[in-house]
């Protein structure tokens, strides 16, 4: 289902204002984005909605996440000990915590607003490999909770 959903807004123009930030200190990387939207619609009417995360992770086994500048994204994280059984080595360990927020209700819009809370274990076994699992709840208010968990694989080329 939609959590949150705000419907179709004829719009006769939009402004948008965001920023982020990401840092790494070692194996600890934080990270966070806000966005702001000014719709004014056909009807005359001016809607504002809100949003934000902030996450952050740590490696259990001392990897760090590495930023590549030149495309302004996190590259694929280089493994100290990738998984070798015979090693002992069991590739690495990410702890993943993350909270986000959304407000679409402005004027006459009423899309609902939205509190969630993530926590997650990642798995990296090799560099091209990554087993996730999260916990979410989300605080939809006024109208209830809902928990979710998540299993992904994910394969980097």
């Amino acid at each position: 289902p939609n959590y949150v959903d705000t419907g179709n807004i004829s719009a006769e123009h939009i402004d948008q204002f965001g920023g982020e930030f990401a840092v790494v200190f070692n194996s600890l990387s934080i990270q966070a984005e806000a966005v702001y939207d000014v719709v004014d619609s056909r009807g005359g009417n001016r809607e504002r909605f809100f949003a934000y995360y902030a996450y952050a992770t740590y490696f259990l086994t001392g990897e760090h996440r590495n930023y590549k500048g030149s495309t302004a994204v996190f590259d694929k994280v280089e493994i100290l000990k990738p998984f070798d059984l015979d090693k002992g080595h069991w590739g690495a360990f990410e702890v993943a915590f993350r909270y986000g927020h959304i407000d679409l209700d402005s004027g006459n819009v009423r899309g609902g607003k939205m509190d969630d809370f993530t926590v997650g274990l990642n798995w990296y076994f090799i560099p091209q490999t990554r087993l996730m699992i999260n916990y979410v709840r989300a605080n939809l208010q006024g109208v209830g909770e809902s928990d979710a968990l998540g299993l992904r694989f994910q394969i980097v080329f």
